[in-house]
């Protein structure tokens, strides 16, 4: 990253002068015990990382990358990048990274993509070490790669640039690739070897799967019911032990399930052999949780916080949703959780097809009468799959100009579309007192995943925060080769 940074305000010399102190309160304990010095501290780093990306001619930032003529959905885009790595701000980082790469000589580097504002960087990062003439074979992987090779019409055409791509449970594709005929089952990472000072926190989340894909599936226009991806949930035996291995190695560990939905399966588990540790995940609107004892008996196992997909508060739209979630039940739930000392985390959805403005202004009325048990919330308009079996009954166009775009905008059928979907969110729902309290809480760029470390959960002794690697060599034994993984590549680094 280029280190010549020319403050043109008061505010961001005030930025640049504050750099360590704004980096170390955010490692403290004592800034997530208010609000505004966590916003406060955040918002200088942004205004730190924007000077540091200016001689790029990029906007950087803690949660994203963009390039003002650059978009990820564009393969002529992410071929610029590939072919031009040194405009990238992170190219001494990659430079480095190639260097060692060419010292290490390893047979396969294994690059994983997951989401759209770490491509422009992941493929700035693929040019640099074909610069290096290295001769180890690049695999691309990650759920951003699924997604663009879901669609048969649409392969994206990388095959110049990478060796293999490798969609879908990369650990799978990889022993595949190499010919070992070995199943592997998704269970329990090793992060033993992470530096945990170098992340923006006072502790540390340990990102666990019970499953991939989800159990429900049948929500209209969700992308993984789009996407056709199955469900594939971890046995009970291999939870079983996993847990057992968190309670060894993690016993005051702070455990984020990364489950599109934890299984109801799993959750009994999860109650039965509790991890010993503070644990938080998303979970749909089961009857399970209509049960007071049940919701304190997920508090007991170390349940902390429960992020829910409301969508909407008008029954008939959640019953053309598919969302299999009763209102009335909705209501006893979070009732529950609030009780037994669990944080609410929901999830708001405007602008289906379905959706009316009388039916959005009911979410509206439902969010107000249920503000004083839901402790954060994340309001969101709907996009349209492009892969959506239902996208013909719509007359649409692209969302994201781009061939690798996923989503489209569409004519409502009710006449709600977008710009008074926009209007509506922003100019009435947001700007209510009682909803305006709830949204203000959410921690800025990182929204849902330091919510665990704020006094709507109270921290316990000592917390684990992990993220995944970012540079690792392994020697695994099973495929006799040495392969270095280079996982999901930040938007910053």
């Amino acid at each position: 990253m280029n280190h010549s940074y020319q403050p043109d305000s008061s505010r961001e010399r005030s930025a640049l002068c504050n750099v360590t102190a704004n980096v170390n309160a955010l490692k403290s304990w004592e800034t997530y015990q208010n609000l505004s010095r966590y916003k406060r501290s955040v918002k200088e780093l942004d205004r730190f990382l924007a000077m540091a990306g200016r001689s790029s001619g990029c906007r950087l930032r803690l949660k994203n990358l963009v390039y003002p003529d650059l978009t990820p959905v564009k393969s002529t885009d992410l071929r610029h990048a590939f072919e031009h790595p040194e405009k990238s701000p992170f190219y001494a980082y990659f430079e480095e990274l190639a260097d060692r790469a060419a010292a290490a000589s390893p047979e396969i580097i294994g690059i994983s993509l997951m989401f759209l504002s770490q491509a422009l960087s992941a493929f700035s990062l693929i040019g640099c070490l074909r610069r290096r003439t290295i001769t180890s074979k690049i695999l691309l992987g990650g759920g951003l790669l699924t997604s663009w090779m879901n669609d048969s019409n649409r392969q994206p055409p990388f095959q110049d640039m990478v060796d293999a791509c490798l969609p879908h449970r990369g650990d799978q594709a990889l022993l595949d690739y190499l010919g070992v005929k070995q199943t592997v089952a998704c269970g329990l990472p090793d992060y033993s070897d992470f530096n945990k000072d170098l992340y923006l926190s006072p502790a540390r989340l340990f990102p666990y799967s019970t499953s991939l894909g989800c159990y429900w599936n049948k929500c209209r226009f969700c992308p993984e019911a789009a996407e056709k991806k199955s469900f594939q949930p971890l046995s009970s035996e291999q939870l079983t032990a996993d847990l057992q291995n968190l309670r060894e190695k993690e016993r005051t560990g702070v455990i984020h399930f990364l489950d599109n939905a934890i299984p109801p399966k799993h959750l009994n588990r999860i109650i039965d052999n509790p991890p010993k540790a503070w644990w938080y995940g998303y979970v749909r609107f089961e009857p399970a949780l209509e049960s007071k004892d049940y919701c304190q008996a997920l508090y007991e196992s170390g349940c902390r916080m429960l992020q829910l997909g409301l969508e909407s508060g008008d029954q008939q739209v959640l019953n053309e949703m598919r969302k299999g979630t009763r209102l009335s039940a909705v209501r006893r739930i979070l009732d529950n959780l609030h009780q037994s000392g669990i944080a609410a985390y929901v999830y708001v959805l405007f602008g289906t097809p379905y959706e009316t403005a009388e039916t959005a202004r009911h979410t509206f009325e439902f969010i107000q009468r249920m503000s004083e048990r839901i402790d954060w919330m994340n309001p969101s308009i709907f996009n349209l799959p492009l892969l959506s079996s239902e996208i013909n009954d719509y007359e649409t166009n692209l969302f994201y100009p781009g061939d690798l775009s996923l989503y489209a905008d569409f004519r409502h059928p009710h006449g709600w579309g977008r710009r008074e979907v926009r209007r509506f969110v922003q100019n009435e729902f947001l700007q209510d007192p009682v909803i305006k309290s709830i949204y203000q809480r959410t921690p800025p760029s990182f929204t849902s995943e330091p919510c665990c470390l704020f006094p709507a959960c109270p921290k316990p002794a000592r917390l684990i925060f992990i993220r995944p690697a970012r540079f690792r060599v392994r020697n695994p034994a099973q495929t006799g080769s040495s392969i270095l993984f280079l996982q999901q590549i930040p938007a910053c680094v």
